[in-house]
């Protein structure tokens, strides 16, 4: 049974582990290919191959957290100075990566430990950004940013009203969330027979399809 639950554990550590690697080789280098796409593969098998052998960890959620920070971080450490952009999408860069920098401490603040919310509209900003080198092979740089730029603001208008909600709901009463998502369980999801110890493990509505580790 540790070797099952370790599995999914270990792709996501290496995700972190090659995006670290990658710094080490020229951008659009064969080696930087070969450690950028097993970035974007082991982010789309973890998940599945955790909720295939139907285990749970709030461990593993913080290590796939951990993994997808360094692989988001370190891809524009050594892509971004190889994309010629207008300094108004640079802007428009930097104002998401400090909002969403805020809205991560401020999650990581309530949960006690890193937390990055799961939602939709980040799981589509993710795989867009993913995309982004292999589009600048065929297409001008700017377009596509202005799109990623565009699911980026997405996402933070509804990451803000997630924890708009959350701080409503917990002004009231003790809640529970989603270990994967971090979205908040509601008294429908959770049910009044519901076993609250086990909350992070119970499907809802607004979970995503993709969460991590369900």
């Amino acid at each position: 049974m540790r070797k099952k639950n370790s599995l999914a554990n270990i792709i996501s550590a290496s995700r972190g582990i090659t995006a670290v690697i990658m710094l080490f080789f020229p951008v659009f280098s064969s080696p930087f290919w070969i450690l950028y796409c097993w970035g974007g593969v082991s982010d789309m098998i973890d998940g599945p191959i955790a909720r295939k052998q139907k285990n749970a960890s709030a461990l593993g959620s913080r290590i796939d957290s951990v993994a997808d920070l360094l692989f988001v971080v370190c891809s524009a450490i050594i892509i971004f100075p190889a994309v010629k952009l207008p300094i108004w999408i640079w802007l428009w860069v930097a104002a998401i990566g400090v909002i969403k920098t805020g809205i991560i401490i401020f999650a990581s603040c309530r949960e006690k430990h890193l937390t990055i919310p799961h939602s939709k509209s980040n799981k589509l900003t993710g795989l867009l950004l993913f995309c982004l080198p292999f589009a600048l092979i065929f297409l001008e740089p700017t377009i596509p940013a202005i799109i990623v730029c565009i699911i980026a603001s997405i996402s933070i208008l509804e990451d803000t009203l997630l924890q708009i909600k959350t701080l409503k709901m917990k002004m009231g009463k003790d809640i529970k969330f989603c270990q994967s998502c971090r979205m908040p369980l509601s008294d429908e999801v959770l049910g009044t027979n519901a076993d609250v110890s086990n909350a992070d493990a119970i499907p809802h509505a607004d979970h995503p399809m993709s969460a991590k580790k369900l």
